[in-house]
């Protein structure tokens, strides 16, 4: 294993390297949830909003 400035940076902290992974799982866990809510809500607000809109626009012509 040759000498990697990150990854001796973080054994300065006193991470060591599964740790380290181990935290940048859970920062990608963390983040595929936040999409996933980021998704979930853009479906469930704009979607019906753009089909109410077209739904009443076609009726008030």
């Amino acid at each position: 294993m040759e000498n990697n400035p990150i990854i001796e940076n973080f054994r300065l902290m006193g991470l060591t390297k599964t740790e380290y992974f181990k935290e940048k799982q859970k920062k990608l866990a963390i983040m595929m949830k936040a999409l996933h809510w980021f998704f979930a809500i853009l479906v469930l607000f704009l979607l019906p909003r753009n089909y109410s809109m077209r739904y009443t626009c076609g009726h008030h012509d």
